[in-house]
């Protein structure tokens, strides 16, 4: 048995980035809903780095730029969201855990041995999870000046291209 999320969750992005660089480079119709809203939702720039690698005549670099930084941020996105959640989870284990039994009460409603337990597995789990968040923040921070330097160069390009263009031009007027 083998979980195949991070193949299916790797052609969701593949197959996103394939179909809006397919319609920017064919000068397409509108983006469908669903591409609208990977654009909107998306932490990094996709539209403009996309258009940056059609206005470069560079489309597969700019593809192959996004993946990566995509997937980063994405699998950031969902370890700090299970990070607060486990966090959102011990702080209400703890709260519960220090509510006095009231009298007449069922000794085992809010029993604090009961909640201690979970408290420590929570904690341990809480460690764990804000390692890989760490872990994740790294590579997803990496993956943003990748991208940065990236858009950097395809702007150096189109301005050393705009320049030249500029002295064939004045050249030809000769």
């Amino acid at each position: 048995c083998r979980d195949n999320a991070s193949t299916n969750f790797r052609s969701y992005i593949d197959n996103q980035v394939q179909s809006i660089a397919a319609k920017i480079s064919q000068g397409a119709p509108a983006l469908t809903p669903a591409e609208i809203a990977f654009i909107d939702s998306a932490p990094l720039p996709v539209e403009k780095t996309l258009r940056w690698g059609a206005m470069t005549d560079n489309m597969e670099g700019a593809k192959t730029t996004l993946r990566d930084p995509l997937a980063v941020a994405y699998a950031y996105y969902a370890i700090d969201d299970l990070y607060r959640s486990v966090q959102y989870l011990m702080q209400h284990a703890q709260a519960a855990a220090q509510k006095p039994l009231s009298a007449g009460g069922d000794p085992n409603l809010c029993n604090p041995l009961v909640f201690a337990t979970a408290i420590t597995q929570v904690t341990a789990w809480s460690e764990t999870i804000w390692q890989l968040r760490q872990e994740s923040k790294n590579s997803y921070h990496a993956e943003i000046q990748r991208l940065a330097d990236y858009q950097t160069l395809m702007k150096t390009i189109m301005e050393n291209y705009r320049l030249a263009e500029q002295k064939s031009l004045r050249e030809l007027e000769r």
